[in-house]
Protein backbone atom coordinates (compact mmCIF):
# COMPACT_ATOMS: atom_id res chain seq x y z
CA UNK A 1 0.00 0.00 0.00
CA UNK A 2 2.79 2.50 0.83
CA UNK A 3 4.11 2.22 -2.48
CA UNK A 4 1.05 3.59 -3.94
CA UNK A 5 1.05 6.14 -2.64
CA UNK A 6 0.50 9.58 -4.04
CA UNK A 7 2.94 11.97 -5.17
CA UNK A 8 4.35 13.49 -1.65
CA UNK A 9 4.60 16.95 -2.60
CA UNK A 10 1.55 17.38 -3.69
CA UNK A 11 -0.77 20.00 -2.64
CA UNK A 12 2.26 22.33 -1.38
CA UNK A 13 2.73 25.71 -3.13
CA UNK A 14 5.05 27.23 -5.25
CA UNK A 15 7.31 30.35 -3.27
CA UNK A 16 6.06 33.70 -5.19
CA UNK A 17 9.03 35.23 -4.68
CA UNK A 18 7.92 38.56 -6.35
CA UNK A 19 5.28 39.03 -4.11
CA UNK A 20 7.20 39.06 -1.17
CA UNK A 21 7.51 41.97 0.98
CA UNK A 22 11.14 43.88 1.58
CA UNK A 23 10.86 43.15 5.23
CA UNK A 24 12.12 40.36 5.31
CA UNK A 25 14.89 39.32 7.24
CA UNK A 26 15.51 36.05 6.24
CA UNK A 27 13.37 34.47 3.09
CA UNK A 28 13.89 31.13 1.85
CA UNK A 29 15.34 30.76 -2.02
CA UNK A 30 13.32 27.67 -3.98
CA UNK A 31 16.56 26.45 -5.28
CA UNK A 32 18.62 26.72 -1.79
CA UNK A 33 14.90 25.47 0.21
CA UNK A 34 15.81 26.76 3.11
CA UNK A 35 13.19 27.49 5.66
CA UNK A 36 14.29 29.06 9.37
CA UNK A 37 12.04 29.71 11.63
CA UNK A 38 10.90 29.71 15.37
CA UNK A 39 7.79 27.12 17.27
CA UNK A 40 5.32 29.57 17.31
CA UNK A 41 4.85 33.35 17.09
CA UNK A 42 2.25 34.11 19.91
CA UNK A 43 4.81 35.05 22.46
CA UNK A 44 3.88 38.65 24.37
CA UNK A 45 7.55 39.08 26.21
CA UNK A 46 9.06 38.82 22.48
CA UNK A 47 7.45 42.63 22.57
CA UNK A 48 10.63 44.99 22.28
CA UNK A 49 13.26 42.34 21.54
CA UNK A 50 11.25 41.23 18.64
CA UNK A 51 7.80 42.43 18.45
CA UNK A 52 7.02 46.29 18.27
CA UNK A 53 5.85 48.13 21.63
CA UNK A 54 2.29 47.83 21.61
CA UNK A 55 1.49 45.42 18.95
CA UNK A 56 -1.66 43.83 19.35
CA UNK A 57 -2.07 40.18 19.91
CA UNK A 58 -3.73 39.79 16.19
CA UNK A 59 -1.20 41.29 14.61
CA UNK A 60 1.68 39.61 15.53
CA UNK A 61 1.52 36.57 12.94
CA UNK A 62 1.41 38.89 10.22
CA UNK A 63 4.87 41.16 11.58
CA UNK A 64 6.39 37.88 11.83
CA UNK A 65 5.84 36.71 8.30
CA UNK A 66 7.02 39.58 7.11
CA UNK A 67 10.63 38.48 8.99
CA UNK A 68 10.36 34.68 8.36
CA UNK A 69 9.07 32.33 5.69
CA UNK A 70 8.10 29.56 7.91
CA UNK A 71 6.43 28.61 11.43
CA UNK A 72 6.09 25.85 13.30
CA UNK A 73 2.83 25.43 14.97
CA UNK A 74 3.14 23.98 18.64
CA UNK A 75 -0.49 25.23 19.71
CA UNK A 76 -1.84 22.14 17.60
CA UNK A 77 0.06 19.67 19.85
CA UNK A 78 -3.39 20.73 23.20
CA UNK A 79 -5.82 21.72 20.79
CA UNK A 80 -7.31 21.74 17.58
CA UNK A 81 -8.11 25.14 16.44
CA UNK A 82 -11.36 25.94 14.40
CA UNK A 83 -11.93 26.46 11.12
CA UNK A 84 -12.13 30.28 11.52
CA UNK A 85 -8.65 30.33 13.25
CA UNK A 86 -6.97 28.19 10.66
CA UNK A 87 -8.68 30.40 7.46
CA UNK A 88 -7.68 33.43 9.74
CA UNK A 89 -3.79 32.52 10.05
CA UNK A 90 -3.75 31.20 6.25
CA UNK A 91 -5.14 34.72 5.73
CA UNK A 92 -2.52 36.69 7.75
CA UNK A 93 0.61 35.48 5.93
CA UNK A 94 1.77 35.63 2.18
CA UNK A 95 1.18 33.38 -0.46
CA UNK A 96 5.20 31.72 0.12
CA UNK A 97 4.28 31.28 3.79
CA UNK A 98 4.62 27.61 5.12
CA UNK A 99 3.12 26.45 8.27
CA UNK A 100 4.77 23.53 10.00
CA UNK A 101 2.11 21.85 12.45
CA UNK A 102 2.50 19.72 15.50
CA UNK A 103 0.12 16.84 15.55
CA UNK A 104 -1.80 16.41 18.84
CA UNK A 105 -0.86 14.81 21.32
CA UNK A 106 -3.95 12.32 21.61
CA UNK A 107 -2.32 11.01 18.99
CA UNK A 108 1.19 10.83 19.65
CA UNK A 109 1.34 10.43 23.54
CA UNK A 110 -1.91 9.46 25.16
CA UNK A 111 -2.55 6.73 21.95
CA UNK A 112 1.35 6.39 21.31
CA UNK A 113 -0.39 5.71 17.54
CA UNK A 114 -2.58 2.85 18.55
CA UNK A 115 -5.63 3.06 16.63
CA UNK A 116 -4.87 6.16 14.02
CA UNK A 117 -7.89 5.91 11.74
CA UNK A 118 -10.54 8.14 13.53
CA UNK A 119 -7.84 11.16 15.35
CA UNK A 120 -5.90 10.95 11.93
CA UNK A 121 -8.99 12.24 10.10
CA UNK A 122 -9.96 14.60 12.45
CA UNK A 123 -6.96 16.15 12.78
CA UNK A 124 -5.76 16.37 9.09
CA UNK A 125 -9.21 17.44 7.83
CA UNK A 126 -9.05 20.39 10.17
CA UNK A 127 -5.48 21.43 9.50
CA UNK A 128 -5.88 21.38 5.58
CA UNK A 129 -7.67 24.60 5.53
CA UNK A 130 -3.94 26.16 5.48
CA UNK A 131 -4.53 24.90 1.94
CA UNK A 132 -1.19 25.27 -0.02
CA UNK A 133 0.02 27.32 3.52
CA UNK A 134 0.35 23.66 5.46
CA UNK A 135 4.32 22.70 5.33
CA UNK A 136 4.87 19.20 7.26
CA UNK A 137 3.33 17.62 9.98
CA UNK A 138 5.19 16.63 12.63
CA UNK A 139 4.90 13.42 15.34
CA UNK A 140 6.36 14.31 18.46
CA UNK A 141 6.70 11.03 20.10
CA UNK A 142 6.87 10.47 24.15
CA UNK A 143 10.65 10.38 26.16
CA UNK A 144 10.68 7.06 27.85
CA UNK A 145 8.45 5.38 24.69
CA UNK A 146 10.46 2.03 23.84
CA UNK A 147 10.77 1.37 20.62
CA UNK A 148 7.98 -0.39 18.70
CA UNK A 149 8.41 -0.62 14.77
CA UNK A 150 5.08 -2.43 13.89
CA UNK A 151 3.12 -0.04 15.58
CA UNK A 152 4.95 2.76 13.99
CA UNK A 153 4.98 1.07 10.88
CA UNK A 154 0.76 0.19 11.00
CA UNK A 155 0.64 4.15 11.93
CA UNK A 156 2.41 5.23 8.59
CA UNK A 157 0.48 3.02 6.76
CA UNK A 158 -2.67 5.17 7.66
CA UNK A 159 -1.49 8.20 6.52
CA UNK A 160 -2.85 10.45 3.30
CA UNK A 161 -0.28 10.18 1.19
CA UNK A 162 -0.39 14.20 -0.05
CA UNK A 163 1.37 15.49 3.09
CA UNK A 164 4.63 15.27 4.34
CA UNK A 165 5.53 14.09 7.88
CA UNK A 166 8.35 14.28 10.13
CA UNK A 167 8.72 12.28 13.03
CA UNK A 168 10.79 13.14 16.51
CA UNK A 169 11.68 10.57 18.75
CA UNK A 170 12.27 11.45 21.89
CA UNK A 171 13.81 8.15 23.43
CA UNK A 172 17.02 6.79 22.08
CA UNK A 173 15.74 3.46 21.48
CA UNK A 174 14.52 4.67 18.14
CA UNK A 175 17.67 5.85 17.07
CA UNK A 176 17.98 2.16 15.25
CA UNK A 177 18.80 0.99 11.37
CA UNK A 178 15.35 -0.92 11.06
CA UNK A 179 13.37 2.53 12.12
CA UNK A 180 15.85 4.60 9.64
CA UNK A 181 15.24 2.20 7.16
CA UNK A 182 11.30 2.15 7.62
CA UNK A 183 11.48 5.92 7.46
CA UNK A 184 13.12 5.76 4.12
CA UNK A 185 11.13 3.12 2.61
CA UNK A 186 7.88 5.39 3.28
CA UNK A 187 9.66 8.91 2.50
CA UNK A 188 8.82 9.82 6.05
CA UNK A 189 11.51 12.48 7.82
CA UNK A 190 13.28 11.82 10.60
CA UNK A 191 13.34 14.95 13.38
CA UNK A 192 16.81 15.99 13.93
CA UNK A 193 17.39 17.65 16.74
CA UNK A 194 19.66 19.52 20.04
CA UNK A 195 17.71 19.36 22.87
CA UNK A 196 20.45 20.97 26.22
CA UNK A 197 23.31 20.59 24.16
CA UNK A 198 22.55 16.71 22.83
CA UNK A 199 21.67 16.47 19.41
CA UNK A 200 20.07 13.40 17.85
CA UNK A 201 21.58 11.37 15.04
CA UNK A 202 21.02 12.95 11.67
CA UNK A 203 19.96 11.06 9.37
CA UNK A 204 18.26 12.05 5.20
CA UNK A 205 15.47 9.53 5.31
CA UNK A 206 13.42 11.28 2.86
CA UNK A 207 12.94 14.66 0.41
CA UNK A 208 12.56 16.69 3.41
CA UNK A 209 15.19 17.68 6.64
CA UNK A 210 13.56 18.91 9.71
CA UNK A 211 15.42 20.50 12.09
CA UNK A 212 14.40 21.68 15.67
CA UNK A 213 16.33 23.68 17.97
CA UNK A 214 15.14 23.35 21.60
CA UNK A 215 17.43 24.85 23.73
CA UNK A 216 20.97 24.87 24.57
CA UNK A 217 20.24 25.14 28.29
CA UNK A 218 17.30 23.78 30.26
CA UNK A 219 13.83 24.64 30.46
CA UNK A 220 14.06 26.22 26.76
CA UNK A 221 16.05 29.02 28.15
CA UNK A 222 19.30 28.87 26.13
CA UNK A 223 20.54 30.99 23.93
CA UNK A 224 22.48 29.42 20.99
CA UNK A 225 26.03 30.90 20.32
CA UNK A 226 27.14 31.87 16.87
CA UNK A 227 29.81 29.25 16.80
CA UNK A 228 27.03 26.61 17.35
CA UNK A 229 24.88 28.02 15.01
CA UNK A 230 27.92 28.10 12.45
CA UNK A 231 28.88 24.55 13.39
CA UNK A 232 25.69 23.46 11.94
CA UNK A 233 26.00 25.60 8.34
CA UNK A 234 27.80 22.27 6.67
CA UNK A 235 24.85 20.13 7.75
CA UNK A 236 22.71 22.70 5.73
CA UNK A 237 24.71 23.27 2.90
CA UNK A 238 25.42 19.51 2.48
CA UNK A 239 21.69 18.92 2.32
CA UNK A 240 20.99 21.58 0.09
CA UNK A 241 23.70 20.23 -2.15
CA UNK A 242 22.40 16.78 -2.38
CA UNK A 243 18.99 18.60 -3.33
CA UNK A 244 16.77 18.40 0.26
CA UNK A 245 14.39 21.16 1.04
CA UNK A 246 15.04 22.13 4.81
CA UNK A 247 13.22 23.02 7.38
CA UNK A 248 14.70 24.74 10.72
CA UNK A 249 12.92 25.93 14.25
CA UNK A 250 13.69 27.41 17.11
CA UNK A 251 11.90 26.55 20.65
CA UNK A 252 14.09 28.63 23.01
CA UNK A 253 11.34 31.39 23.14
CA UNK A 254 12.41 32.46 26.70
CA UNK A 255 14.16 35.80 26.56
CA UNK A 256 13.29 36.00 22.71
CA UNK A 257 15.70 34.03 21.93
CA UNK A 258 14.38 31.91 19.43
CA UNK A 259 13.41 34.53 16.92
CA UNK A 260 16.91 35.97 17.00
CA UNK A 261 19.02 32.77 17.27
CA UNK A 262 16.86 31.88 13.47
CA UNK A 263 17.88 35.10 12.58
CA UNK A 264 21.44 34.62 12.92
CA UNK A 265 21.22 31.12 11.23
CA UNK A 266 19.89 32.61 8.42
CA UNK A 267 22.62 35.08 7.81
CA UNK A 268 25.46 32.33 8.84
CA UNK A 269 23.50 29.97 5.57
CA UNK A 270 23.65 33.34 3.22
CA UNK A 271 27.35 33.80 4.40
CA UNK A 272 28.32 30.61 2.85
Amino acid sequence: MLSNRPNWWAGTAAVDTASAGREVIFMADRKRSLHIGTSGWSYKHWTASFYPQRIKAADMLNFYSRQFDTVEVNSTFYRLPTRKVLLKWKKSVPDHFLFSVKASRYITHQKKLKDPAKSIHMFISRIQYLGPKLGPILFQLPPHWLKNRQRLSDFIGMLPGDYRYVFEFRDASWFADDIIHLLEETGSTFCIYDLEGHSSPKPATAEIIYLRFHSPAPEYEGDYSRAILKGWVADLQQWRMEGKEVFCYFNNDFGGYAPRNARLLGELAKAE
